[in-house]
């Protein structure tokens, strides 16, 4: 009806029929003089048109009956908006000066509370001054506030005289405080809310805890005006002096698990959502369907199942309920059967979990898990899609009486993208048959080479390497080379050139590094040279962190020394690298082509392999993710090497020595020939032309020397005595 009367009004406001539109405002008037949310509201149409003074004069009309009536709050609210429309009028500042004579007749020094707010004085905002009432009628002798930075306090007086008024806080005891000043920095607070009572006896409050914390709660609730808060509030108010910070974990976990059962309050299901208390008590079962109804998606309402009712409980609920969540649950196995298979697998199995509490469970809905497996596009996808383990464990196992004639054919084309936590019973479902060992190593060599499209398997694989029950099985893959493809998958994650998966990187890392790198180890000891350098190589470049890198290179030493000189080049590369200008766009040029030609070819080779066919034959996707890796890592390489360049500064070159950038004359004095050189950047060396890296081991001999120095140089076995003719600095072109 309200909105109805507003379009009335507003549509004579609109055709400037003011009288019409203040006799339809009377009428109403007369018709219930309290409906004082109809005449606020009228009040904005009036004001839209700049009728602010008839607006006023009308809402002026109602205020007396909402203070005979008692009304206090809505006389308020209605005083406030007529104070909005008219904040300088002489007579509006009169009335409103009696009407808070009325609505606060027994309040103490009224008079000087309306002087000190300026509600009497005509030249002041009406507004302001409303405010600063509101805020000066809240303040009593004996009542709590709260100050920013000096925390709760209890007002001890109040002077109107003086303007002043005495608080006592916990550290500052009758502390003066100028009354203008308390209107801004100062926040009521009721003598009930729960900082106002730790102020009066913390140690009730601490009995409180320990005996009922439910009740506890609801002090903490009722403290906020909408009596509804989330955890950290709640922590906040409560931890540090109440319950203490270290008890505070064990103390929430009982009081939580009480909060779900009571009657009075509604626990959020997730983090950042409020706890809220009511009014009137809900019973459990309700309380339960109302946040299961909240719930839109589909996800959601199955794991609200798996927490709140799967399981056998202390509490009995009425029967009702999971008839409700049961009949729910079969619509959204039915919206899903033929188009989410994944999602109705895990809505049947959730019904299915319901049969302690409802042994006809499965008899609402018309599908099983074999009609909603027959329906998918692919079996393991639907299986690895699923969003409980033990859902798909549940569903693996049933394979084999759903599909007799097929479950080992089923369970090896699974085991590619099967989770970790169903591989394990695959495999030992299907060794039950020995025929199949030959089928399994099979299935193994290709989850080795396809790497990071059968992850789960591959890491299986590592983590059973010296299990005596698969020993036989894995013996082919015993090798240090495991360790550098478990790298390249971990990799290709970190990279995001596989959707980062933080689950398969983190067990990578705890399977490598745990146990003083016992599973390192281990391969070390039956791997080749070949084999050691080269993985070795690899880790040099991988994601891993330098600490780890040298622990495990560290290994690497004991078992093949010859890994020392790759960690020496890897500590080259760690300091600041010289280079030319020219040098340096050069290797940018070469990044950029790596990064914004090559990978993305990779990546539609990738692709284009992909799509033909089975990726266990496919040989031509296995070298294309073997050259992805291969380009990842010189990426990285190169953008940590160019990250430290440093270009030579032509302009501090000197011919009193020998530096980079300079160009010398040397006599070998054992045949009197006289070579030149020009020593230069990492990427700038051009031998033939006698241009020279600054890296390479003449270099480095010659850095420092001067003119008539004689020096030696060994270089396989074989000593070169050297004598520097001459040395100028090289000129940029």
């Amino acid at each position: 009806m309200i909105s109805i009367y507003r379009e009335e009004i507003h549509n004579l406001l609109k055709v400037k029929k003011l009288q019409e539109a203040e006799d339809i405002w009377l009428q109403l008037l007369e018709d219930d003089p309290l409906d004082n949310e109809l005449f606020c509201g009228l009040s904005f149409e009036f004001e839209k048109k700049g009728h602010n003074k008839s607006a006023a004069a009308l809402l002026n009309m109602s205020i007396p009956y909402l203070i005979d009536e008692e009304l206090k709050e809505d006389a308020l609210l209605a005083i406030r908006r007529v104070a909005e429309l008219m904040p300088y009028d002489e007579d509006i500042h009169e009335k409103t000066a009696d009407y808070y004579r009325k609505i606060y007749r027994d309040f103490p020094k009224l008079e000087k509370i309306l002087k000190v707010a300026r509600v009497t004085d005509p030249v002041s905002n009406l507004v302001e001054a409303i405010t600063q009432m509101k805020i000066l009628t809240s303040f009593k002798p004996g009542s709590f506030c709260r100050h920013n930075s000096w925390g709760i306090g209890k007002i001890t007086h109040i002077d109107y005289d003086s303007q002043l008024l005495s608080i006592d806080f916990y550290t500052k005891k009758n502390h003066p405080m100028a009354i203008s000043l308390a209107i801004t920095a100062l926040t009521k607070i009721s003598d009930n809310h729960i900082s106002a009572l730790k102020y009066k006896d913390i140690n009730k409050l601490k009995e409180l805890a320990e005996n009922d914390p439910v009740e506890l709660i609801k002090i903490v609730l009722n403290s906020f005006e909408s009596k509804k808060t989330i955890l950290p509030e709640i922590n906040d108010l409560l931890a540090s002096d109440v319950i203490g910070e270290k008890e505070w974990k064990k103390w929430w976990d009982k009081t939580k698990a009480l909060l779900k059962t009571n009657p009075y309050i509604i626990s959020p299901e997730k983090k950042q959502k409020n706890y809220i208390l009511l009014d009137k008590p809900v019973s459990l079962e309700n309380k339960l369907l109302k946040q299961y109804n909240k719930l839109t998606n589909f996800r959601e309402k199955l794991n609200f199942i798996s927490s709140h009712l799967k399981k056998p409980r202390k509490e009995t609920f009425d029967k009702s309920l999971f008839k409700t969540i049961a009949e729910d649950l079969t619509k959204i196995i039915e919206l899903n059967s033929q188009v989410n298979s994944s999602l109705a697998l895990d809505a049947y199995y959730t019904l299915s979990s319901l049969n302690t509490h409802l042994p006809e469970a499965l008899s609402y809905t018309k599908h099983n898990a074999r009609s909603i497996l027959d329906s998918a596009k692919s079996i393991n996808e639907a299986v690895r899609n699923m969003n409980k383990a033990e859902f798909q464990k549940q569903i693996s196992s049933d394979i084999k009486d759903l599909y007799p004639d097929k479950w080992q054919d089923i369970y090896i084309v699974l085991l590619f993208d099967a989770p970790l936590e169903i591989i394990d019973d695959i495999i030992k479902d299907l060794l039950k048959n020995k025929d199949n060992e030959p089928l399994l190593i099979d299935v193994f060599k290709r989850a080795y080479d396809l790497i990071g499209d059968a992850e789960n398997l591959l890491f299986w694989m590592a983590k059973n390497l010296f299990s005596t029950s698969y020993k036989a099985l894995l013996k082919n893959f015993n090798t240090i080379v495991l360790l550098e493809k478990l790298i390249d998958l971990m990799d290709l994650h970190e990279s995001g050139v596989i959707s980062t998966n933080t689950r398969i990187i983190n067990r990578i890392k705890d399977l490598i590094l745990s146990n003083n790198f016992k599973f390192i180890e281990k391969l070390l000891k039956v791997s080749n040279r070949a084999d050691i350098m080269h993985v070795a190589e690899t880790i040099l470049d991988c994601s891993l962190d330098k600490m780890n890198k040298q622990s495990i290179l560290a290994k690497f030493i004991t078992v093949c020394p010859d890994v020392r000189s790759l960690m020496k080049t890897e500590r080259i590369k760690a300091d600041v690298v010289h280079s030319s200008q020219d040098g340096f766009i050069k290797k940018q040029g070469e990044l950029n082509h790596i990064t914004n030609v090559l990978i993305p070819q990779n990546s539609r080779n990738i692709s284009i392999a992909r799509e033909h066919g089975d990726l266990r034959e496919n040989f031509e996707y296995k070298a294309a993710k073997e050259e992805h890796a291969r380009l990842m890592r010189k990426k990285q390489e190169l953008e940590s090497v160019l990250s430290k360049v440093q270009i030579i500064d032509y302009s501090k070159v000197n011919d009193k020595q020998v530096s980079i950038a300079t160009k010398i004359d040397i006599k070998d004095l054992s045949n009197n020939k006289t070579l030149t050189y020009s020593i230069m950047g990492i990427w700038d060396s051009e031998p033939e032309k006698g241009i020279i890296s600054y890296l390479t081991p003449l270099a480095k001999q010659l850095i420092g020397k001067k003119l008539d120095e004689e020096f030696v140089f060994s270089i396989n076995s074989q000593e070169y005595h050297y004598k520097i003719l001459k040395i100028e600095p090289i000129k940029p072109l």
